[in-house]
């Protein structure tokens, strides 16, 4: 995940047209460290990660890129395997296993949308 952040920062701040100097002196930090976050080096901490997000009016997630942990093709793919499966048992087979994929893909979503908002809860470190 560290890669991530860093490679973020970077592109969320190049989106701005905000120089590393300039975020270092909104933050309080030193221009080296924003150039360490950036070249994964360092990692910010939760209290500058909160402020990089406020600054640059994305979340939490969107920063570090929380995704599902299974990708849509190795999701796809066991969708194949089951459905092989279920059709030696069950007729409708394929469909079935859609329609639970779908349900997967929603739940996955309202996890993501339920740990935004609780983060927002929390109030910014000081």
């Amino acid at each position: 995940m560290k890669r991530l952040i860093g490679n973020n920062i970077r592109n969320y701040r190049n989106l701005r047209g905000i120089t590393q100097f300039h975020l270092a002196t909104d933050l309080g930090v030193s221009q080296s460290l924003v150039s360490d976050w950036e070249n994964n080096k360092a990692s910010p901490s939760i209290k500058d990660l909160y402020e990089i997000c406020e600054l640059f009016e994305v979340s939490i997630a969107e920063i570090l890129e929380i995704e599902t942990m299974l990708s849509y093709k190795a999701v796809k793919n066991e969708n194949v395997k089951l459905a092989q499966m279920q059709e030696n048992f069950n007729p409708l087979g394929i469909e079935n296993i859609n329609n639970l994929y779908i349900i997967f893909l929603e739940l996955q979503k309202q996890q993501i949308l339920l740990a935004e908002k609780l983060l927002k809860l929390i109030p910014p470190p000081k």
